[in-house]
């Protein structure tokens, strides 16, 4: 029996010395860059761009953000490779290793371009012939501590009473000001920060939002349940009828799925003071026809 755990601790040891090992080699940069002379030979039918984890185009990104980068136009088989250049000129992530440029939609792995210092640098691509590097396309790339940005610009918020004269809450100011925010720089996913930086549960406002804001239907996707998406959707594209097309998630085991259709429309009904819509609620749960009823007549 010993013996089964002092080989259960051997292998534990092991596996945690290869994984740190693969750690730092995988994310780090390496110590050496590569000895080029740089010249510049700007081509304007060559682009280079960074991308986020779905592969869209981006120009601003989180310090820890994990990020692609890709270049179009350059012939097959050129070999190329990326660098880091701030605004006074100086290199802060050298080219590393190369490239063979493949299909005008081919994405390289990003091994040594991570954790970029904050400010506007300049992602440049560089044709690689011998120990020359050329500079054939650069984009400018603003790199940010979004829990900064928000603190900065949130947290005077948290001394604001927690309901105000006006009926307004505390949370509710503070959600409006980080999907203001989230708005500007065209990221949804800053929501998640609401926990993270003010212990604010309810992204789902923060979410619809944004989505009503940029008249973009896809990002209530990101609200938490069924109920939520189809009521951010209702909003964007004031048609109450999106709550009667949400589906099942794992959270119609808690609430089914006409009892949350009803949710939807008992909140945008409220919203709209539309007595008349309370009438399409069906479910007996929560009294929500008769709150519904109430609240779109109360004078």
């Amino acid at each position: 029996m010993r013996l089964k755990y002092f080989l259960l601790l051997v292998f534990s040891f092991i596996f945690i010395i290869i994984a740190v090992f693969f750690f730092k080699t995988t994310f780090q940069s390496p110590q050496i860059e590569l000895n080029l002379t740089i010249y510049e030979n700007i081509s304007p039918d060559v682009k280079v761009f960074v991308l986020d984890n779905n592969k869209k185009e981006i120009s601003t990104i989180d310090e820890n953000d994990f990020f692609f980068l890709q270049q179009r136009g350059l012939p097959k088989g050129t070999v190329y490779g990326f660098r880091i250049v701030d605004v006074n000129g100086e290199v802060i992530k050298p080219v590393y290793e190369t490239f063979n440029a493949k299909t005008s939609d081919w994405v390289e792995q990003n091994k040594y371009y991570q954790h970029i210092r904050t400010g506007n640098q300049t992602v440049e691509l560089l044709t690689i012939k011998d120990s020359i590097g050329t500079i054939v396309a650069r984009t400018n790339l603003l790199v940010l501590n979004f829990d900064e940005v928000i603190r900065d610009n949130c947290s005077y918020l948290i001394s604001e009473p927690i309901v105000d004269e006006s009926g307004w809450s505390r949370e509710s100011k503070i959600v409006n000001c980080v999907a203001n925010i989230a708005v500007k720089f065209k990221r949804a996913d800053m929501c998640g920060w609401l926990y993270k930086i003010f212990n604010i549960t309810n992204t789902d406002d923060c979410i619809r939002n944004y989505a009503i804001t940029t008249k973009d239907t896809s990002i209530c996707d990101l609200a938490s349940m069924p109920k939520s998406r189809g009521f951010c959707k209702a909003k964007v594209t004031n048609n109450w009828v999106e709550c009667r097309k949400i589906s099942c998630d794992a959270s119609c085991a808690m609430e089914g799925l006409e009892t949350q259709q009803d949710l939807c429309i008992q909140w945008y009904a409220i919203e709209n003071r539309n007595a008349t819509l309370c009438n399409e609620i069906k479910s007996q749960a929560y009294n929500m026809k008769e709150i519904c009823l109430n609240l779109t007549t109360r004078s």
